[in-house]
């Protein structure tokens, strides 16, 4: 193993490293949370081959949110936010604002992003659920796609209470970690 790539601790909190997604410009992408006393800021690093970083897109104030998961879809770059005044996903362009494309309920923890044919999934760790939208239609959603007891977060006294989590597709097989 080989670090490509670090964020020094920022007082007084620190910097969190969430997710990270490959472009097709081989370059690695990564959503990164800074916290203080006042609001979160998330931010997109883009990390180059030969290690520079640089940030994608405008930062955005999550309140005190968190940047979760990260996805390409049709060259647009997406992100998961959670924990914030406005949790869902939202598109980032290289320039310009972000735009909230998926509007979840406040007590949603959005947190891994997968597309497929045509639609963005959208894994919920407290609701132990899985949305799915059209990316390319802002919307707001109340009812999940998919919810089940094996998704949701565990609530034993050695549990996490993170529930469902990451989210892959292998043909029309849809994968979700716990």
């Amino acid at each position: 193993p080989q670090v490509v790539a670090s964020w020094p601790f920022t007082d007084p909190y620190g910097s969190f490293a969430e997710s990270m997604t490959l472009g097709t410009d081989g370059n690695l992408y990564v959503s990164l949370t800074t916290w203080d006393d006042v609001n979160d800021l998330g931010q997109i690093v883009q990390v180059t081959p030969a290690g520079a970083k640089l940030q994608y897109g405008e930062s955005m104030d999550l309140g005190y949110g968190l940047l979760t998961g990260l996805a390409f879809y049709q060259g647009d770059l997406y992100v998961a936010v959670a924990f914030s005044d406005s949790p869902g996903v939202y598109r980032v362009p290289a320039s310009g604002s972000p735009t909230q494309v998926l509007t979840l309920p406040e007590e949603s923890f959005p947190n891994g992003l997968a597309f497929h044919d045509g639609y963005l999934y959208v894994t919920d760790s407290a609701f132990g659920a899985v949305w799915r939208s059209d990316p390319t239609t802002p919307s707001a959603q109340s009812d999940p796609w998919l919810q089940d007891e094996l998704l949701a977060p565990g609530t034993g006294p050695t549990d996490h209470g993170i529930g469902a989590n990451g989210i892959a597709f292998s043909g029309d097989s849809l994968y979700v970690a716990v």
